[in-house]
């Protein structure tokens, strides 16, 4: 199945925006890219704004679809934290290998959650599936005698989400030399700290 003119105008969009920044793109320069007409262009987005939300949310369901399908009844924690590293880690290659302009792409995408109320009510919905998730994992560990009682599910969940998001950050910002590295150390010594 072809994509839809609509589909492909966002495709485009989000390749300017991650290569060149969203400042640096004007919608003439999407209509160019994409080689549609810019009447094709007005039909579907009124205005750079529009065109801006609907890449962002292509782009939050896109980084989100790995989470999504994650079947956390069938994991333990650490399964689930070696996926993250894993994930992680391609995440971090493929943004700053594949575009100049990635940390403010990034940075943007984050900032859009306050600025747009429908990128803001998916990202909440994400990341709450994320949490309950990890705290199904670990609860289900604390029955297996893995992580220790007295750990709260939810703390270690929120825990686990904002060490990677801030990992992330400083890696997009290439803080880090070796990002890899850091968050395997990192994610280790966590789960070292709750378990037995």
């Amino acid at each position: 199945m072809s994509k839809s003119t609509k589909e492909h105008i966002i495709e485009v969009a989000l390749q300017l925006f991650k290569t060149k920044g969203m400042n640096n793109i004007s919608l003439n320069d999407v209509v160019k890219a994409s080689s549609v007409s810019k009447g094709a262009l007005y039909h579907h987005f009124k205005n750079k704004d529009e065109l801006l939300i609907a890449c962002l949310l292509s782009f939050w369901k896109n980084q989100s679809e790995t989470w999504i399908e994650v079947p956390f009844e069938e994991m333990s924690l650490l399964d689930v934290i070696n996926l993250l590293k894993v994930e992680t880690a391609n995440s971090i290659e493929n943004f700053t290998s594949d575009h100049d302009n990635s940390f403010e792409f990034y940075i943007t995408t984050l900032f859009s959650v306050r600025k747009y109320p429908q990128i803001q009510e998916f990202s909440k919905g994400f990341f709450n599936h994320f949490k309950n998730g990890i705290e199904k994992v670990i609860k289900n560990d604390q029955k297996a005698g893995i992580i220790k009682k007295e750990i709260i599910p939810s703390d270690l969940a929120q825990l686990i989400i904002a060490t990677g998001e801030g990992l992330g950050v400083l890696s997009f910002a290439q803080i880090y030399d070796i990002p890899k590295d850091i968050f395997n150390n990192v994610y280790n010594q966590i789960y070292k700290s709750v378990t037995y």
